[in-house]
């Protein structure tokens, strides 16, 4: 018979809805039953008595550069995949995708064998897969990746992104428009590769169609895209109308850095609920000591000031954010509910990317936070192993 845990005294997150007296029941590494705290086990291995903190399921992140000091690009190994677990497992995340952006070949290879490597120590490693941000960007949106490292989708590339996506890993990529052929979506889809727009200069039109090949979400939104205008809607507005139909999921950078807090709460209102889910684009400094100081990524120089990230030409370079911040920012600036901006940070991500994790509901992964009413966290679970 499996060890259980029952979780008592607290408010309950399921993803779903939020209850008060209620137990959540804990077997095996899965979440077991949530009921009624009179219905728990009387018998249980172990007893928490919470004593009025929230409970919720641990946060997904599907876009994280780095961390903990370190940046998957200049340290591909599974080594460096821990630490920015670590990292941000601190914050709240209990899985999450590290994000290897535009860099050659050889690089993308080694990050997804660190991914590979990491991933070997079971469902607790927290790591899902692997979010390769590039190469098949638009030169007219590319941000802080190097220019030089953008390529079209060839046979080689195509490759080694589907292998990844074949050996079990959860494998998003984020690619432009205008690389988003019929033909290649179709194969990285074939492969179990999930698919993201950004880095795109596209008319709404064009990306529309990109969506309607099989695009199923947005990377960090209004950031490296084509914007909204008055005459041209740009990736924003074919993305905002497609979340509000429930066709694609956008990923947002909520660090009050990359979007203005007033964008952000309109663009929410257009999305409708379940359209937006909250990454962090965190880069080494999460975690670290590093709040005012340089880093490198690839072939660049970063610099931290005053909690943005920025490169030698003052383009934004990733962020500095945690997502127990990012649901926060949430709350506060947005006027974001509770339950809807935890479900921003863990229901809508997991379920984006089909991942038994942000819910607390029977047979989903035991990953969970526990949080006071000031979002102040007291504990991270991962794998239902009390820390």
């Amino acid at each position: 018979m499996q060890p259980t845990t029952v979780l008592r005294g607290t408010t309950v997150h399921t993803g779903a809805s939020t209850s008060t007296d209620t137990a959540v029941v804990l077997a095996g590494g899965a979440v077991a039953a949530v009921v009624p705290e009179r219905e728990a086990p009387r018998h249980a291995d172990r007893v928490l008595e919470l004593d009025g903190l929230h409970v919720a399921p641990g946060f997904v992140d599907l876009q994280v550069n780095g961390g903990g000091g370190v940046m998957l690009n200049d340290e591909p190994t599974a080594e460096a995949v821990a630490r920015i677990v670590a990292a941000h497992r601190r914050y709240g995340t209990t899985a999450l995708l590290p994000t290897y952006i535009t860099g050659p070949r050889a690089g993308m290879e080694a990050a997804a064998e660190a991914v590979h490597a990491a991933r070997r120590a079971g469902p607790a490693s927290g790591v899902l897969g692997i979010h390769f941000e590039g190469p098949f960007l638009d030169p007219r949106k590319p941000g802080a990746h190097e220019v030089a490292h953008l390529r079209a989708p060839d046979e080689a590339l195509l490759g080694t992104v589907g292998r990844a996506a074949r050996s079990g890993a959860v494998v998003l990529l984020t690619l432009a428009a205008c690389h988003a052929s019929a033909a290649t979506v179709a194969r990285l889809r074939a492969d179990g590769v999930h698919l993201s727009l950004g880095h795109c200069g596209a008319t709404a039109a064009e990306a529309a169609l990109a969506f309607a090949r099989g695009v199923t979400s947005v990377t960090h939104l209004f950031n490296a895209m084509s914007p909204l205008t008055s005459r041209e809607g740009g990736v924003v507005a074919a993305a905002l109308d497609a979340a509000a139909r429930g066709e694609v999921r956008c990923g947002l950078i909520l660090d009050g850095v990359h979007v203005a807090y007033d964008v952000a709460r309109v663009a929410l209102r257009a999305a409708g609920p379940g359209g937006v889910y909250l990454v962090t684009d965190a880069v080494a400094p999460v975690g670290a000591a590093l709040d005012s100081a340089d880093f490198r990524l690839g072939g660049q120089i970063v610099r931290v000031e005053a909690g943005r990230c920025v490169n030698e030409s003052g383009a934004l370079a990733g962020s500095a954010l945690d997502m127990r911040t990012a649901v926060a920012n949430a709350v506060r600036f947005l006027g974001v509910p509770l339950d809807e901006a935890l479900r921003m940070a863990s229901t809508y991500p997991a379920a984006l990317i089909g991942a038994p994790k942000g819910r607390l509901a029977p047979g989903f992964d035991a990953d969970l936070v526990v949080f006071d009413d000031d979002l102040s966290l007291h504990a991270t679970i991962v794998g239902g192993e009390l820390p």
